[in-house]
């Protein structure tokens, strides 16, 4: 999914402070994913861009380039795409932490009429309990934010533990670790970090920015949250 940091960690603090966005609310949040990707990037990439999503340019080999970027825009739609379906995945992130329907919130959030058409297709998929591998061809496998949002999010709200999410998300193939990483967010908002079994933790490398990196990270984004919230 072709998105920034910027755009995600805007997203959620707007659907963790304020509550579920709105469609109305898109266009400010496409704007600044515009001024994001049309400032020049320095060395020192000062937009915040994450490796493996943004047109760095040949200083940063990992980061995609503006070819791929332009390719990826125009089959979802239009540069705003990867904005749209990060707003949809951050509602129901925040929805998560707050207990409330993430499929719902996610809904309220989904600005095309493709995003709309396959979360209302989630919501069916509920009553029907449908094989991972049917998920994944029916609500999308791909690395494209629009094509793996919906199953992430079924996955999540069609499992009662983080566990069972994460290993449902896997099991819908195509690109399983975008869909398994956003089921885990949601799995994890809505059940806490005591979800994730020990073992998985454990497993987990501990280098420079390993385990404990990430944990303190997790930590950081919570103090903030909540002194931002008031």
């Amino acid at each position: 999914m072709i998105v920034t940091r910027r755009e995600i960690a805007g997203a959620v603090r707007e659907a963790m402070i304020r509550g579920p966005l709105t469609r109305d609310g898109l266009a400010a949040a496409d704007e600044t994913a515009r001024a994001t990707r049309s400032s020049p990037r320095s060395p020192s990439c000062p937009a915040g861009a994450m490796r493996g999503s943004t047109s760095c340019g040949p200083r940063f080999p990992t980061c995609r380039s503006d070819p791929e970027r332009a390719e990826a825009g125009s089959r979802q739609g239009g540069p705003a795409g990867p904005s749209r379906a990060a707003v949809v995945l951050a509602a129901a992130v925040a929805a998560a932490m707050r207990g409330d329907d993430v499929l719902a919130s996610a809904s309220a959030t989904a600005a095309t009429p493709a995003m709309q058409a396959a979360l209302g297709a989630a919501r069916r998929l509920l009553l029907q309990s449908p094989s991972p591998a049917s998920v994944g061809r029916q609500l999308g496998n791909s690395s494209a934010g629009p094509g793996s949002v919906p199953a992430a999010i079924y996955a999540a709200a069609a499992s009662e533990s983080f566990s069972a999410a994460v290993s449902f998300a896997v099991r819908c193939g195509g690109d399983t670790d975008t869909i398994a990483a956003m089921a885990g967010a949601i799995a994890g908002a809505r059940d806490g970090v005591a979800a994730i079994p020990s073992g998985w933790v454990d497993a987990l490398e501990n280098g420079e920015r390993g385990r404990d990196h990430v944990l303190a990270l997790a930590d950081g984004l919570w103090e903030r949250a909540l002194a931002e919230a008031g």
